[in-house]
């Protein structure tokens, strides 16, 4: 599992990693600092301007395994990793956005490691 800072405003938004985005959702209902998990499995590769994040994010890394490509990525400076399927052609150094459903993404308390939603 992925996991990254992450900082709420305490009225249903986020923000990943230092990321400028603010995702919107009551699922999110915390304020202050925590710890945003997701599995690579559930981020999708889409266009630049497309995705979640505010800015872009670029691959540092990519793992072509026969059914399945892992995809390396940055958000400020942490890395997380993505599997897409192998079809998907995204190269070192190539910047994307990335998308997930809210319901993938579980947040732990900063500090006790309690999961919050």
């Amino acid at each position: 599992m992925n996991i990254l800072p992450a900082t709420s405003n305490g009225k249903g938004t986020i923000s990943i990693a230092g990321d400028k985005s603010q995702l919107a959702t009551t699922e999110f209902n915390f304020k202050g600092d925590a710890l945003f998990g997701i599995r690579p499995e559930e981020i999708e590769v889409v266009g630049e301007n497309d995705g979640v994040l505010a800015s872009p994010v670029s691959a540092t890394a990519i793992e072509r395994t026969g059914s399945d490509t892992y995809i390396t990525a940055q958000i400020g400076d942490h890395n997380f990793t993505i599997r897409e399927a192998a079809r998907k052609h995204v190269n070192v150094g190539d910047k994307f956005n990335i998308a997930f459903d809210n319901d993938a993404v579980s947040l732990f308390d900063k500090d006790s490691g309690t999961r919050i939603n």
